[in-house]
């Protein structure tokens, strides 16, 4: 009479470990479930341990109830084990570039940062592990060049790229990014952000604190893409500069090569005088060669 509960409990004592493994295995932020993973650079032997998750959103976000999108994200956790509540957000440069490709080859950047913070990867709609829009040339990558030295050519592949893509382009804009990051933000359970812009980066990152002031801590902008620039335009003067929208208060850097966010990541704690009067602060990279101006 007693084997039968016995039996019962024996199984239910293996059960736990397993049971136990599934739940380490997940991590959770906010709203979001994330699972280990190994973020990798093409390229290059450099690899970085993070967390994967994944947030759908309306692909056009004025029909709610049509179509929706996967957005990659990935979390690399702090070195601490109680963060700091306020994570950075880098931004990828391009447009094009998936944040979480970008990352393992700019990480020895971010140590200082993650002593504190956990760092937030989003692959922008249309790139990396977001509803990618990839075109591929027919005759393949090597014949890339020839194919866009003609004008018309080129024109040709855009029509025939256009057409063949599964997805909308008017929504896949620097607009719809900007949203896409406040849903991950929100997701997450954050209420505020630090941003780190690199290149096109910063004109997300300009965005983004244009619509949402209140949700932005610090902002770092280096190698800066104004609203102004026409992307695919050469602008060497106005990248060249390294613009502070938020505060006269806080004080541009010149940072040795390589190591701007390195250098930056210690403002990362506004100043005193900066923190009191505007509640964010926002930190510059300046160009080795062009003074740094704020507005």
């Amino acid at each position: 009479m007693t084997t039968r509960p016995a039996l019962i409990a024996f199984l239910l004592l293996l059960a736990l470990p397993a049971a136990a493994a599934d739940s380490a295995a997940t991590h959770g932020r906010g709203a979001m479930a994330f699972e280990p993973c190994t973020l990798a650079a093409v390229g290059l032997p450099v690899t970085v341990s993070a967390l994967c998750g994944t947030l759908e959103v309306p692909e056009d976000r004025a029909q709610p109830g049509g179509r929706r999108i996967t957005l990659a994200v990935a979390i690399v956790p702090s070195r601490t084990r109680q963060p700091k509540p306020d994570p950075v957000f880098m931004l990828a440069g391009g447009p094009g570039q998936s944040a979480r490709e970008a990352f393992p080859s700019v990480a020895s950047a971010f140590r200082e940062l993650l002593r504190e913070r956990e760092v937030v990867l989003v692959d922008q709609r249309g790139t990396g592990g977001s509803h990618p829009i990839d075109c591929r040339p027919p005759g393949g990558e090597s014949n890339l060049t020839a194919d866009f030295a003609d004008p018309a050519g080129a024109r040709r592949l855009a029509a025939a790229c256009l057409e063949g893509l599964d997805a909308d382009p008017r929504f896949y804009t620097t607009s719809d990014a900007v949203l896409d990051l406040e849903a991950v933000r929100a997701a997450i359970g954050a209420e505020r952000v630090n941003l780190v812009g690199i290149s096109y980066g910063t004109r997300v990152a300009l965005e983004y604190l244009r619509r949402e002031p209140g949700r932005v801590r610090t902002v770092v902008l280096d190698g800066v893409v104004p609203p102004s620039s026409r992307s695919g335009r050469s602008t060497p003067a106005t990248s060249s500069r390294r613009w502070m929208p938020t505060s006269r208060s806080a004080r541009p850097m010149r940072p040795a090569a390589g190591s701007s966010v390195r250098r930056a990541s210690g403002s990362m704690r506004c100043s005193p005088s900066c923190a009191r009067r505007h509640d964010r602060c926002a930190i510059a990279i300046r160009s080795p060669t062009r003074p740094a101006r704020t507005s």
